[in-house]
């Protein structure tokens, strides 16, 4: 037997009284492929939790920060008011009442929502009627 092959056989008795397989002929290694397979686990749970949390991020952005412009038809409300009350189907209190109404509405849009009037309004904005 020449030294080299003692050397060899000595690695693989020392392999195998620590526990490890001595590595086939052939075959890839099982400690090649275990190494990719982590790391590939990890880039996909990495990737998810990236896309969950930009996700996340946006929708509340969105929701609750983000500058968004809406309308109220302003004109259209005191018109109907001025011919109810021409017409006679409502008192001047109902009138005040209705105008205290139209407060209460507009004090009730969220501080992230520019009001404009209806009557600037072309397309594109949402408008709210009172």
């Amino acid at each position: 037997m020449s030294h080299g092959e003692k050397v060899k056989e000595n690695s693989v008795e020392n392999d195998l009284v620590q526990g490890e397989p001595a590595p086939e002929k052939g075959s890839s290694s099982p400690q090649v492929q275990e190494p990719v397979r982590v790391v590939f686990k990890c880039f996909v749970i990495s990737f998810m939790v990236s896309i969950l949390a930009t996700a996340g991020g946006v929708f509340t952005y969105d929701q609750y920060f983000a500058q968004k412009v809406v309308a109220v038809d302003l004109k259209g409300f005191l018109q109907q008011q001025k011919d109810e009350y021409l017409e006679g189907k409502i008192t001047e209190d109902d009138v005040d009442q209705r105008m205290d109404e139209l407060e209460k509405f507009v004090d009730q849009i969220p501080k992230n929502r520019s009001v404009i009037l209806g009557d600037v309004v072309v397309r594109n904005i949402k408008v709210l009627k009172p």
